[in-house]
Parts: structure tokens; C-alpha cells; sequence
């Protein structure tokens, strides 16, 4: 089994949300008061994200390199771009729509006529929706994860060490692992899972798992994503409580 180098590239607080970007900008939706705070890290430094006036996060995703939320009650989609070195624009896509329900991940689901669809925040629900074929009670346990090539990616937790996929129905894949799951874009065909200490990656044009490796001493608490070969994810060294922004090298 081939052992990832992670290289901690800086401290995180706690009860913070993280979201990587293309560009290797990482948004930090800050949980640990009331206020609501969204801030870039970007090279060290970090840059505050000005909000519209009672706007409260929810639901935050990263599609096309944005960062696509929820104004909580305002039932409102918005979307906030970063260019370096230290311009966020936050912008209004549009309202929710009749019977749309804004999930986490930047995802949403849609019920009309009986049907239900799912798609990214940044989608159109008629074009780019995803029908959900099976029953809620066949999704009871599950979370959505991600839609990816015209599949909707649910997870469940397990007790294996390794994970596990299975289709569910012709348009669901259901994702079986103890650690966090992170579904990419399109463009990318590798979708990660990780229980920790070994990282997992599911080639979903052949829908097998390539050899699995080791993190090499570095506990994955969640996996931000990867481009151009490296993977980012939020980990722990060793006994050590502190989070830190990581990445290393993984193969294609």
C-alpha cells in the first residue's frame, strides 16, 4: 500500500466550515458564534466576506468555482466569487423556486407533479436534474452528496473499515463508508472516501475503487477536494487536537 506525504499548511479553528475553490482559495464559514462570518484564506492571509445585510449562511456548496449558499429565510440562492489576491464579489442568483428545498452541500431538490429532482445549486432543476427514482423510505439513513455525470451520490454510514458502493436504482449510487465522502465535478471521474488513516478513490467510469493509501500518520476529518493531482483535506498530525489545512500528492 502506497502512504500519501500530507504537509500541514496552516492552522484552522474549530467549529469552522471549509470550502476549497479551484484556484486553492478556501472559504471559511465560521460556526463558533453568533455572528454570521465568511472569510478567504489565501495565501496566508485572510480576507472577510461582505455579506448582504440579515443574510444567514445555509446550505454552502462549492460548483464552478464558487461558492453557492443559502440566505436562510430570505429563501434566496446567492453566489460569492473570489479573485486573487483580495476581491470577493457576493452576488443574488435567484429566488427558490415552487416546492424547491435547498439542501447542504450547495444542493438542491425539487418536487413537482410527483417527481422528484436533484441537481447543485448552480444548475437548471428541468434541464440538469437528476430524478430520484426510488422511495424516501429507500433514502431513510442516507445523505445526498453530490451529483456527479448524471448520478445522484448518496452516503451511509458504516462499520466496514473500507467502503463499499452499490446501485441502488438506475440513477442512485449509494456510497457505504465510516469516514467523509467528497463527490468532485464533472470533469474529474474520481470520487473519495476516506476512515481516516487511508484514503479511497472510486474511478466511476469503471465504478471500482483503485488501491487504496495510507494518509501516513495524518487523521482526514474531511476531504476538500483535489486538482491537478493534489488532494486537500483538513486532518489532524498524529495525538495532536490542532486542525490543520493539508494536502498532499495522490495519483491519477
Amino acid at each position: 500500500m502506497t502512504q500519501l506525504k500530507f504537509v500541514a499548511k496552516e492552522m484552522l479553528p474549530k467549529w469552522t466550515e471549509f470550502y476549497q475553490m479551484e484556484n486553492g482559495a478556501i472559504f471559511c464559514h465560521d460556526l463558533g458564534s453568533s455572528m454570521q462570518r465568511l472569510h478567504v484564506t489565501w495565501q496566508g492571509r485572510g480576507i472577510e466576506v461582505k455579506l448582504p445585510r440579515s443574510t444567514i449562511i445555509t446550505c454552502p456548496g462549492i460548483h464552478d468555482n464558487a461558492l453557492y449558499f443559502m440566505g436562510g429565510t430570505i429563501k434566496k440562492i446567492f453566489k460569492a466569487v473570489f479573485y486573487p489576491p483580495s476581491t470577493i464579489n457576493v452576488s443574488l442568483c435567484r429566488d427558490l423556486l415552487e416546492g424547491e428545498q435547498p439542501l447542504e452541500g450547495g444542493l438542491c431538490s425539487l418536487q413537482q407533479l410527483g417527481v422528484t429532482k436533484v441537481y447543485r445549486m448552480n444548475e437548471n432543476p428541468y434541464r440538469d436534474g437528476v430524478k430520484v427514482d426510488v422511495s424516501q423510505a429507500e433514502l431513510d439513513g442516507m445523505r445526498l452528496r453530490g451529483v456527479h455525470r448524471g448520478y445522484a451520490y448518496f452516503s451511509s454510514r458504516s462499520s466496514r473499515i473500507e467502503p463499499m458502493i452499490r446501485n441502488l436504482s438506475e440513477n442512485i449510487i449509494v456510497i457505504k463508508s465510516n469516514g467523509p465522502v467528497h463527490i468532485g465535478d464533472d470533469e474529474s471521474p474520481f470520487v473519495y472516501a476516506s476512515n481516516g488513516v487511508s484514503l479511497f478513490t472510486l474511478d466511476t467510469e469503471s465504478m471500482r475503487f483503485l488501491p487504496k493509501q495510507s494518509t501516513g500518520g495524518t487523521t482526514v476529518l474531511e476531504i476538500l477536494g483535489e486538482q491537478d493531482g493534489v488532494m486537500s483535506v483538513v486532518g489532524r498530525r498524529g495525538e495532536e487536537r490542532q486542525l490543520y489545512l493539508m494536502t498532499a500528492s495522490v495519483y491519477q
